[in-house]
């Protein structure tokens, strides 16, 4: 609904003069007039609220600022963990003194095993009694090289094949003790070789 704007009398959409004042009524100028209106309305309404959206950013900003930032002269808790944090290192003033141990778990007893083998296959390949020992050989070494990068290469299941070999040894040597020969005196240190692996095989 429109008003005459001479004398404020309310206006219908068809009126084209003012029943009370005859003054004649143009919908052009009141439809621009409303929409200038308007449209500084809605200039002034966005610049209003960028302009309290800004000084409200603004403060909450200085809000966080001023609760991370320590004060001049006042370091907090956390402040001096931090330069404990990136301090440096003090200069080691001990020396190491620790022997630094090998990689390889395999120790020179383990070469001197496969030694005393590779000569009493050699010597005796056609013996039964030196195959039958080898058997056992050849599952050691198989377990031993491959945990040999391991602190302990030797471990129990190992262990349990080195002392069956051993039992074999002595059961093989008594038969042969009689007759004294090369093959035999190598089943001996062989067998002595075993001990020394099964108490200390891990050691270097």
């Amino acid at each position: 609904m429109s008003y005459c704007k001479n004398c404020g009398q309310g206006l219908s959409s068809i009126d084209k003069f003012c029943h009370s004042c005859g003054t004649k009524v143009s919908a052009f100028l009141d439809k621009a007039y409303r929409k200038e209106y308007a449209q500084q309305m809605y200039k002034n309404s966005v610049q209003s609220l960028e302009k309290e959206g800004k000084s409200f950013i603004e403060k909450q900003i200085k809000q966080q600022v001023e609760k991370i930032a320590p004060k001049t002269g006042n370091i907090t808790e956390s402040t001096q963990q931090i330069q404990e944090v990136f301090k440096p290192p003090k200069p080691s003033t001990q020396t190491n003194t620790k022997p630094i141990e090998s990689q390889s778990g395999i120790n020179i007893w383990t070469w001197i095993y496969l030694a005393i083998n590779a000569i009493l296959i050699y010597l005796g390949y056609r013996n039964d009694d030196v195959i039958g020992v080898m058997l056992f050989t050849i599952v050691i070494l198989l377990l031993v090289f491959i945990r040999r990068n391991k602190p302990k290469p030797y471990n129990w299941v190992v262990k349990i094949v080195l002392i069956l070999q051993a039992v074999v040894l002595i059961a093989f040597t008594l038969e042969r003790i009689e007759y004294l020969n090369i093959i035999t005196l190598l089943m001996i240190i062989l067998f002595l070789v075993n001990l020394r692996l099964i108490f200390k095989g891990n050691k270097s």
